[in-house]
């Protein structure tokens, strides 16, 4: 049997918002050590400003390797990912840069810690000073990682606005109350659950007074709006049913694990 406590990790992972990824100073070829770590620091800061992750702090980075005394120069994609696992991340990010003459030279890799792979990669040749480079270069970097194109842009503002506006109104409306109740009806509450969920779906809400939308005065900005708000406000409701009844079923294993083990040790007359 699945050891419970696997789930228990899995499931929270699976129904993390935002995706927990750590950030590892770059290899260093050729530039100061302080410059280093403040492009890795500023790496962070840019790929929080997407929207798409959550960044686990670096001293937490720094503990692990002094407590668990990890030798980075034996093999260090595996250390690194490996690191990356015992901190819970599910992706994490690394690469090198290095410096000739006035270019710097940035190569960046965010890959899954379970599978090992390679999810996107970012190369970037950049002329100029270092400030420049932190204000413009990384944003680059972070831009290509995510996928998300360029999230400084009006447009991806106006998105990033309207998840904010769904994930707030999401929070008022106690969605995985509805799970808990399907999955203590179980087995009819889920299929029913689900089949909620689809007709929901296509009736999502949306409050034409949000202030943000009221702000908009453009009729393709404000579409772009409505349709992030309903995107998002639907993926939150899925992960609130869906999410409270893996927690649920995870509960009845458990149950039915421990009444097992009773049987087991019961010893027989």
């Amino acid at each position: 049997m699945v050891k419970p406590i696997s789930l228990l990790i899995f499931i929270g992972l699976v129904f993390c918002q935002n995706t927990p990824i750590a950030v590892f100073d770059f290899e260093n070829n050729g530039l100061d050590s302080f410059a280093v770590k403040q492009i890795s620091t500023r790496l962070e800061s840019e790929l929080v400003k997407t929207g798409k992750f959550k960044v686990i702090e670096r001293g937490k980075i720094d503990q692990l390797l002094k407590e668990q005394k990890f030798q980075m120069s034996d093999n260090v994609e595996e250390t690194i990912i490996e690191i990356g696992m015992f901190l819970g991340a599910q992706e994490v990010v690394y690469g090198s840069i290095g410096k000739i003459g006035n270019y710097y030279t940035i190569s960046a890799k965010l890959v899954n810690v379970t599978s090992g792979e390679i999810i996107r990669a970012s190369n970037i040749d950049y002329e100029g000073d270092i400030n420049n480079l932190l204000r413009n270069g990384l944003s680059r970097i972070a831009s290509d990682l995510t996928g998300v194109g360029d999230y400084k842009s009006p447009t991806h503002k106006i998105i990033l606005s309207a998840e904010s506006s769904a994930t707030y109104a999401h929070n008022r409306a106690p969605y995985f109350l509805l799970g808990a109740g399907s999955c203590a009806m179980f087995p009819i509450g889920i299929p029913l659950s689900f089949l909620y969920d689809r007709f929901e779906n296509n009736n999502t809400a949306f409050d034409t007074n949000d202030p943000a939308y009221m702000e908009l005065t453009n009729e393709e900005d404000r579409r772009i709006y409505v349709n992030a708000y309903k995107k998002k406000e639907r993926s939150l409701r899925k992960r609130s049913l869906h999410g409270t009844q893996a927690y649920c079923l995870l509960f009845y294993i458990l149950l039915v694990s421990l009444v097992i083990d009773d049987v087991e040790d019961t010893p027989v007359e």
